[in-house]
């Protein structure tokens, strides 16, 4: 298979450029019997003739004209991947895309990207908002460097870092019979319908575990409705579609009209967590973001 380098093109280029062997060799730096036995190195390879010289000066032939615009795109990349992994040696910018389930990605997130930028400020963080188990999808799958859920899963390719504590409320309108009482026990939430979040959600995740660890099937709930956002649950709670179960941090924006509720006989704790990959490297720009939610401690 015919190769060349980089070197002989870069001098083929500059020969093209000046239009001189000689300038080429002065421009570059070294000798010229060393350009033109690159440039003889480089027609032998290839099999043509690239350089013709007429009345003093170095012409390309019309081989050679196709290979100088070629070359010099291969040049220009070469260059621009040099300056992207150089930047990553040198810890420089760059982008850092996250997953992020809606509790974390609108609770957590916007405080630890603010602390980000503060430090970090040629770097920008982009955020998906996603359920728990597509943003742990993502990350198993490379898609993303970083994931923020409120749900863990098993899997030897991934590590959850623990950061904030949860725990599950339940939400209803002020004029609802349960709103009488500071806490409701379980049974008495089965009796009424239930808006919830949709299959993937951390939240839905961590209730229906809580409800098998009491004994109790998910399917005795009457869910009148699944729906993909905690603004929109809130929503249809405050229009009497029924109660919710939805994270302490969602509940401090239920406004008015709506109200709290903690469970009486229910273990609801869970822990919102940051997801890596074992097996991927992160961008120096990915690795301080983690440093920096590392270091911030409770949020909450």
């Amino acid at each position: 298979m015919t190769s060349f380098d980089l070197h002989q093109l870069r001098i083929f280029v500059e020969v093209v450029k000046e239009k001189s062997f000689s300038k080429a060799a002065e421009n570059l730096m070294i000798s010229q019997p060393t350009v033109s036995v690159h440039i003889q190195n480089l027609e032998a390879a290839l099999g043509v003739r690239l350089i013709d010289r007429v009345s003093r000066k170095a012409l390309p032939t019309e081989a050679g004209e196709r290979l100088f615009r070629y070359a010099r795109l291969i040049l220009r990349l070469s260059d621009r991947a040099y300056e992207v992994i150089n930047g990553y040696k040198e810890g420089v910018g760059g982008e850092v895309v996250v997953a992020s389930s809606t509790i974390p990605g609108n609770y957590l997130l916007p405080l630890y990207i603010a602390l980000f930028s503060q430090r970090y400020p040629q770097c920008r963080v982009k955020v998906n908002i996603t359920d728990s188990a597509k943003a742990i999808s993502k990350v198993a799958k490379r898609e993303v460097p970083l994931a923020f859920v409120g749900a863990k899963y098993s899997d030897k390719r991934l590590e959850f870092h623990p950061l904030v504590e949860d725990s599950l409320v339940v939400v209803a309108p002020a004029s609802h019979p349960l709103a009488q009482s500071k806490s409701v026990a379980l049974r008495e939430l089965l009796a009424h319908p239930l808006v919830m979040r949709e299959e993937g959600s951390g939240t839905r995740l961590r209730f229906e575990e809580a409800l098998r660890e009491g004994g109790i099937s998910p399917a005795t709930l009457r869910v009148v409705a699944e729906l993909g956002s905690t603004v929109a649950i809130l929503e249809a709670v405050k229009a009497g579609l029924g109660v919710a179960v939805t994270s302490k941090f969602a509940a401090k924006d239920v406004g008015e009209g709506l109200v709290c509720l903690d469970f009486s006989d229910l273990n609801v704790k869970r822990w919102f967590y940051m997801v890596t990959n074992t097996r991927m490297t992160l961008s120096p720009a990915a690795e301080r973001f983690v440093e920096v939610v590392k270091k911030s401690g409770d949020v909450a």
